[in-house]
């Protein structure tokens, strides 16, 4: 007779090959980093998060060496590894997103939390160090969390949410896990179990997702930068030439299907020559500067403002007339006239043309049609003078 199949039994996974991938991914993950620390040295908090990513895998390493070693001295090692691992990755990612992080946060939780982990070498407490590890690291977890909600994040918002929203699983985790603690201190003990296992995978998957966020954030905000580079001029921060040649033959397609009538508006400041003669140019960088946030300030939210050479500027005026534009161009004068700079007491005014588009009218056309306008201003200066409807023979 053959013997009766033994009874099933519940295979549980090797925790020491979990945690060993789990520390082998944050290597990589580092690497990864540095990687993109060389695209985007600009940034800060890169190379805390490159720091937290090896610490967070000398934690899981040291697991690896449970069945070797003492299990109690290398899991509270581990745990304060851990615990510094995620106070880095907090103040990366509060640098990153130029924000000042809470020293509480930041060095006092780590640092309280790795001397209370000591003290249970040898003075035994009724949680297990597990549990205390993980309601220390909850903090650190949401913090991440809350700074990426308050932070301006418009240019990496996506990045952000992917980095945001593991954290706070992992931040809810810890949270059930010092729960769990309390309630049964024996399920928090070291060693293979199925809910280490789970709890080692899961951290193995949200660490995964927020260091993918992190590069992910990486790379919108230095696209985003490689973009402003691309169409905004570095000194006055306005679109450059190419930038707003691209804007106005936008506007013009719309005119030619909505019917949707625009204007430019061209100035040039008044001896602006003189400035950088008598003051220097750092004087003239100033007076540029200034300038264009005044004019900024003043123009609607739907006009675009351009550097379009040395001292010249051009402003784009969807849905205006040439009535409209030239009154703009008055009322902006008297702006500029009133703005003060530290290099001296003067006053800068400056000479605009403006023109509106006509019906089959090129943007090349019109452009040149403001700079007739603007020369003709220019003879007397401080006015504004309004294009002809129909370039001069």
């Amino acid at each position: 007779m053959n013997p009766p199949f033994p009874p099933p039994t519940l295979h549980l996974l090797d925790l020491q090959t979990i945690d060993l991938i789990v520390a082998v991914t944050f290597l990589i993950q580092a690497l990864v980093i540095a990687i993109n620390s060389r695209l985007a040295r600009q940034y800060r908090g890169i190379r805390m998060f490159l720091a937290s990513e090896v610490v967070l895998a000398a934690s899981f390493l040291l697991l690896v060496l449970l069945p070797v070693l003492p299990p109690g001295p290398v899991g509270l090692l581990s745990s304060a590894f851990f615990l510094w691992g995620l106070a880095l990755q907090y103040g990366a990612v509060v640098r990153f997103t130029d924000q000042q992080p809470s020293r509480t946060l930041l060095w006092g939780l780590a640092v309280v939390g790795s001397l209370v982990l000591l003290l249970l070498v040898t003075w035994p407490f009724p949680l297990p160090f597990v549990a205390i590890r993980e309601l220390l690291a909850a903090p650190l977890l949401f913090g991440v969390a809350y700074s990426l909600k308050k932070a301006d994040i418009t240019t990496y918002r996506t990045g952000a949410i992917v980095t945001g929203l593991p954290f706070v699983g992992y931040g809810c985790l810890s949270v059930y896990r010092v729960i769990r603690g309390v309630l049964d201190p024996s399920l928090m003990r070291p060693g293979p179990s199925v809910q280490n296992d789970i709890d080692a995978l899961l951290v193995f998957v949200l660490s995964f997702l927020w260091t993918a966020g992190f590069l992910l954030m990486i790379n919108q905000r230095l696209q985003a930068d490689l973009l402003r580079l691309a169409t905004r001029d570095s000194l006055t921060g306005c679109l450059n030439r190419r930038a707003m040649a691209e804007r106005l033959e936008g506007e013009l397609l719309r005119y030619r299907r909505y019917g949707r009538e625009f204007a430019v508006l061209l100035l040039d400041l008044d001896r602006f020559k003189g400035i950088n003669d008598r003051w220097g140019h750092a004087a003239g960088d100033e007076v540029l500067s200034g300038i264009a946030q005044v004019l900024h300030g003043a123009l609607r939210g739907g006009d675009s403002l351009a550097r379009w050479g040395g001292e010249e500027f051009l402003a784009c005026l969807p849905e205006t007339e040439l009535d409209e534009a030239a009154h703009l161009a008055d009322r902006l004068r008297d702006l500029v006239a009133d703005q003060t700079f530290s290099f001296a007491d003067v006053s800068v005014t400056f000479s605009a043309g403006v023109a509106s588009i006509g019906p089959d009218e090129s943007i090349d056309a019109l452009c040149r049609r403001a700079d007739q306008a603007l020369y003709r201003a220019k003879e007397t200066r401080n006015r504004t003078v309004k294009a002809e409807a129909d370039p001069p023979a």
